[in-house]
């Protein structure tokens, strides 16, 4: 990739970064989550290789996020619920251990279990 690529590259993942602490600044905004969804998507789709990217993504980043949007998942606007949920899914999920009763079925998977990422698709009234 040519010098001036990696440069929006990197651009976008700054953008990304400044989405999320925006969002972290304004949880109740549907417009704060509706943009830091669409970074973290772009961030996901052009530039997802470069190591900026992978930790802006990482479940770490997403459990710093998640105290500060929490109590916008309750809130009575399925609007910001759906943008919120949005921003969460796009995140690499954390590994999931299975547990008591689980933990035989868990162990004849193969152990950790990776939740799989899907595109919310929220019906918005």
């Amino acid at each position: 990739m040519s010098k001036e690529g990696e440069g929006v590259e990197k651009r976008l993942v700054q953008a990304g970064q400044q989405a999320v602490a925006w969002l972290a600044a304004h949880p109740d905004s549907i417009w704060a989550a509706r943009g830091a969804a669409a970074m973290l998507r772009a961030v996901r789709e052009h530039a997802h290789h470069l190591a900026a990217a992978q930790r802006l993504l990482s479940p770490s980043s997403l459990e710093a996020l998640l105290p500060a949007v929490a109590p916008g998942l309750a809130s009575p606007s399925q609007s910001l619920r759906c943008a919120l949920l949005a921003v969460l899914t796009a995140f690499d999920q954390p590994h999931l251990t299975p547990t008591g009763d689980n933990s035989t079925a868990g162990a004849q998977a193969g152990g950790d279990a990776k939740v799989p990422r899907f595109m919310m698709g929220c019906l918005l009234v």
